[in-house]
């Protein structure tokens, strides 16, 4: 074993996230609070990114305050890397089809995830229909405060 503290974290991660799992899906679909913002027009990895950053935001106010009122900064680490590794498992599962997603197509489409490129697909916003295009040109122009999110590559 190269690294034994590397290998121990990992293992803790597993126990953590096998543990949480429990409360949070089903043994069925163990990815089922994940895909659980499909409910709110999002794509289950735009709804794991979601929580990443807020675990990055909880670390970044660790940085800036010296301190964490409900958590550790270790276990938002930990929690971090978790959210990373389901991420990796949602991409597999849009790949290979299982993980149905207005984009899973152009992710099987590609030979490699670096150079996925999605395809335009629509999304209902404020009760109009609005294309990846115009999503991304929204974002360079925000509407009220509005920031649609365009994926252009994974």
């Amino acid at each position: 074993m190269r690294n034994e503290k590397f290998n121990q974290i990992l293992s803790e991660m597993q126990a953590m996230h096998d543990k949480k799992n429990t409360d949070y899906a089903s043994k069925e679909d163990p990815l089922k609070n994940l895909k659980g913002c499909t409910r709110l027009g999002l794509e289950p990895i735009m709804g794991t990114v979601i929580r990443m950053q807020d675990k990055v935001e909880r670390i970044e106010n660790f940085m800036r305050n010296g301190e964490l009122v409900n958590e550790s900064v270790r276990d938002s680490f930990l929690d971090l890397a978790i959210y990373s590794t389901l991420a990796i498992v949602i991409l597999e599962e849009m790949q290979n089809g299982k993980c149905k997603s207005g984009d899973s197509q152009a992710v099987r489409d590609a030979e490699h995830w670096d150079e996925v490129d999605i395809k335009p697909y629509e999304r209902q916003r404020h009760g109009k229909t609005i294309t990846s295009s115009e999503a991304a040109e929204a974002l360079h122009k925000p509407e009220s405060g509005d920031r649609p999110v365009h994926i252009s590559h994974y």
